[in-house]
């Protein structure tokens, strides 16, 4: 299957990094990501540069895991659960000769996996492993991941029934309730519902409206949570200069169970206000062909919504503790 029916095919159903965003534990989606993606409402995925990597990467990864394990390792097909059609996978390999699969990972950090050969992964790709269980019925699975471009760790994980049926259970309503019906699930603080708010509302029509108790609540709320972080910001202000002082002129501390906080100059480089150069050098042109040559490398930049909430002031949150909120 070439990249693009991949593709397609993925939307017709919950795969595994779906499900680990339904789960709540992937750091790249929520829930409200994987509804807009389904329904085709975000467009195609930009493709980043660790991610072209990490697909130049596997063949590598997979090969140095052979060799490690004395194995062989074979592409897997795109898998459809029988009873459930939109339950569906794309495991990286799988095992010849076993009943195994392998996924692969790339990470410049090393510091949520645990030591090699236990279980110890990052929750999205435990997630990830367990959906391809149930999807192929196997017991074992390994992850072969590449940390920081020289350190290969092998991972095994069995299988566990408890967090699949979890898992079906959760796809299996995000499925009905959100994706047949078209209803988006619930906004969280994600990229994704910025995306999604942004799309749905790109500009303003109509003047202030009086805020509802809701309304009131919810800002009296976020008022309280900003000041909150504006406290925490001030801690971890505070402790990064006294171990900046700590560490004094070392390059940094080493800590007892190998983890590290370090304090280096980077390389000297240069820095140059190329705004500037520009139009010092249409200066020295003639109008008409500076305003050409201006046109042919400038596009237009839409504007966009800003949310602005420097005017909640002290009395909204004294309101909404006293319960004397406003009538609808």
């Amino acid at each position: 299957m070439n990249k693009n029916a991949w593709l397609e095919e993925r939307k017709k159903g919950l795969g595994g990094t779906d499900v680990a965003a339904l789960a709540g534990v992937s750091p790249f989606k929520s829930p409200l990501g994987i509804w807009a993606d389904k329904l085709g409402l975000h467009g195609p995925t930009e493709q980043t540069l660790a991610m072209t990597i990490g697909l130049e990467l596997e063949p590598v990864i997979a090969r140095l895991y052979e060799r490690s394990q004395n194995v062989t390792v074979r592409e897997a097909d795109f898998l459809i659960h029988p009873q459930e059609p939109y339950f569906v996978g794309s495991p990286d390999r799988l095992i010849a000769g076993q009943e195994k699969g392998l996924e692969i990972k790339t990470t410049r950090y090393g510091g949520q996996w645990g030591e090699e050969g236990t279980d110890q992964v990052p929750l999205a790709y435990l997630v990830q492993c367990a959906w391809y269980q149930m999807l192929t019925g196997y017991e074992d699975w390994d992850i072969a991941v590449l940390i920081a471009g020289s350190d290969l760790r092998v991972y095994h994980l069995r299988r566990d029934r408890d967090l699949e049926e979890m898992l079906v259970d959760r796809a299996r309503r995000f499925w009905h309730d959100h994706i047949l019906t078209q209803v988006p699930p619930a906004l969280d603080g994600s990229e994704d519902s910025r995306r999604w708010l942004a799309r749905k509302y790109p500009e303003h029509s109509q003047d202030l409206t009086e805020a509802t108790p809701e309304a009131t609540t919810l800002a009296a709320e976020l008022f309280t949570f900003r000041q909150q972080q504006k406290g925490l910001e001030e801690s971890i202000g505070t402790r990064e200069s006294q171990l900046k002082d700590l560490i004094a002129s070392s390059a940094g501390l080493r800590f007892p169970d190998g983890s590290r906080v370090t304090w280096k100059r980077t390389k000297d480089g240069t820095s140059g206000d190329w705004e500037a150069l520009a139009n010092h050098l249409l200066s020295r042109l003639l109008p008409a062909e500076a305003a050409e040559r201006l046109s042919a490398h400038t596009s237009p930049k839409l504007g966009q919504r800003r949310f602005d909430v420097r005017g909640i002031k002290e009395t909204i949150v004294t309101l909404v503790s006293k319960g004397d909120l406003p009538h609808e």
